[in-house]
């Protein structure tokens, strides 16, 4: 998903859903974490979400459907 969403046009990225996913994403990475023992796949798939998320602010925000063109020039 992560290579899709970097090849998608910003202007048609859905922000919305792209967060569900990401909060999906970590849920399932602190539940691998509780149920296995530490792992490199575990802990370089914690470590892409992780990463991932702190991005999400800034991509909603520049994603707001109340900015106006004005905003951008």
């Amino acid at each position: 998903m992560n290579e899709e969403w970097l090849k998608t046009q910003f202007s048609k990225v859905d922000a919305n859903d792209i967060k569900v996913k990401a909060e999906k994403f970590a849920k399932n990475c602190m539940r691998i974490e509780k149920n296995l023992d530490p792992n490199p796949i575990q802990q370089k798939l914690k470590v892409l979400v992780d990463t991932f998320k702190e991005a999400m602010p800034i991509v909603t925000a520049l994603r707001n459907e109340k900015l106006a063109e004005v905003h951008w020039a």
